[in-house]
């Protein structure tokens, strides 16, 4: 295998490879099983510090996947799930976490606080549209 003509692997290698070294739950801890069904695997690592969460697709459709938010931790009905790898957020819906993942994807979640609303940003926003209005 030729690895230097494939800068996408070796991105996603890069990246695993920083979350591994970044995040202490993946290295200390327990390991728990949350969910594996019909090539879905969901389980969690918890330590002292935090709780992440990975979420495996291996399969050739998108899935979606419900976990109770007592299985993540004490107190995790008031938290969100932020997704290291693609970005995505999960929020807590009536005391379950529930995620997408697509096809043949992976996901790395961090059970963080609620992160609410970007007053700053918002309030730039409407600044900026309120001026190329006026002019």
């Amino acid at each position: 295998m030729n690895f230097r003509t494939d800068k996408e692997l070796i991105g996603y290698m890069a990246k695993l490879s920083g979350l591994w070294a970044k995040l202490p739950s993946l290295k200390r801890g327990t390991m728990d099983l949350l969910y594996e069904q019909d090539g879905v695997t969901v389980f969690k690592h918890v330590n002292q510090e935090e709780t992440s969460v990975v979420a495996i697709n291996n399969t050739t459709e998108t899935q979606t996947v419900a976990i109770p938010a007592e299985k993540l931790a004490a107190g995790a009905d008031n938290k969100e799930l932020r997704g290291m790898l693609n970005g995505d957020l999960v929020r807590d819906k009536d005391k379950q976490y529930t995620m997408t993942i697509d096809r043949d994807e992976s996901e790395i979640y961090v059970l963080s606080e609620k992160s609410g609303i970007n007053i700053i940003y918002l309030i730039s926003l409407g600044v900026v549209l309120l001026s190329f209005l006026f002019f």
